[in-house]
C-alpha cells in the first residue's frame, strides 16, 4: 500500500496536477459561456448536459496539463539532473520509461475529454497538445518564438470546447497573461538563451499580430468585443485581477 501511495505522489509530482486548477477554470468559463448562451445551439458543450460537459472540459484541461508537465521533465532530464535534482525522474523516483507512459497516457485522457465535446474540440486538443509539443522540444530554446508560442496555446486551449467562440476577450486575456508570466519567468530565472532586444521586439509583434486575430475576427463577423446582453459591470472582476496580477508580479 505504501508503495502505491508513493507512486501516485510520485505521478502527482511530474505531471503537477495540484496547479491544473487555472486549466480546467479556463476550460470551464468557456463552457459556462457557450451552454447560456443560445446562439451555440449547434455546440455540442451546448446540446450536452451542463455536468457532462464540466466533466469532458475537466479531462481535456487535466489530460494536457499533465501531457506538458510530464513531456516537459521526460525531455528535460539530463537538464534537470544538474539544475533541479529534486525533479521526479533526477531524483530516481521514476525511470523515464514509466514518465513516457505517463506522458502519452495523459494526452490519451485529454483526447478522450475531446471526444466527448465533439469532433471540433478534438480537432483543438491535438492543435493544443502539437503547440506544447513544439514548445518543449523547439519553441523555449528560442525565446522570439517560445513565449508567442505559449500564448497561443494558452488560447488554443481555451478554445476546445467552442472553436467559434465569439466573445474573445477572455481568450485574448489569457493569452497576453500567459506570455506576460512566460517573459518574467524567463527573465527572473535567467534561462538561457537571454531575452535580447530582438527576441522582446519579435514577441510584441507576434501578440499584435494574434491579439488582432483574436478580438478583430468577431468584429468582422458584425459582433463586438462585448456582448450585447451583458452588463458592462462585468469588466470590474477581470480589471481587477489585472491590477492585482500587476501588484503581485511587481512584489
Amino acid at each position: 500500500m505504501r508503495r502505491l501511495i508513493l507512486r501516485i505522489i510520485t505521478a502527482i509530482q511530474l505531471t503537477r496536477l495540484t496547479m491544473a486548477f487555472g486549466a480546467v477554470a479556463d476550460l470551464w468559463f468557456v463552457i459556462l459561456l457557450t451552454h447560456d448562451s443560445s446562439q451555440y445551439v449547434y455546440v455540442e458543450a451546448h446540446k450536452m448536459g451542463i455536468f457532462g460537459a464540466l466533466l469532458a472540459g475537466a479531462t481535456v484541461a487535466i489530460g494536457l496539463f499533465a501531457y506538458g508537465a510530464s513531456l516537459n521533465d521526460v525531455l528535460d532530464a539530463r537538464h534537470d539532473s544538474t539544475f533541479s535534482p529534486e525533479r521526479p525522474i533526477p531524483a530516481g523516483r521514476i525511470r523515464v520509461g514509466q514518465a513516457i507512459v505517463v506522458t502519452i497516457g495523459s494526452l490519451l485522457v485529454a483526447m478522450l475529454g475531446g471526444v466527448m465535446l465533439g469532433l471540433a474540440a478534438v480537432g483543438m486538443t491535438l492543435l493544443t497538445a502539437a503547440g506544447v509539443l513544439f514548445y518543449n522540444a523547439t519553441g523555449k530554446y528560442i525565446p522570439a518564438i517560445g513565449l508567442t508560442t505559449v500564448g497561443l496555446v494558452h488560447a488554443a486551449h481555451m478554445l476546445i470546447p467552442n472553436v467559434n467562440l465569439q466573445f474573445t476577450l477572455p481568450v485574448w486575456l489569457v493569452m497576453t497573461h500567459a506570455m506576460v508570466i512566460a517573459a518574467l519567468v524567463h527573465h527572473l530565472e535567467e534561462k538561457r538563451p537571454r531575452l535580447r532586444r530582438r527576441a522582446i521586439i519579435a514577441s510584441v509583434v507576434g501578440w499584435l499580430v494574434w491579439s488582432f486575430v483574436l478580438l478583430g475576427t468577431p468584429m468582422f463577423r458584425g459582433e463586438g468585443l462585448w456582448p450585447n446582453d451583458a452588463n458592462m459591470l462585468g469588466l470590474i472582476c477581470p480589471i481587477g485581477a489585472v491590477i492585482c496580477f500587476v501588484a503581485v508580479a511587481w512584489w
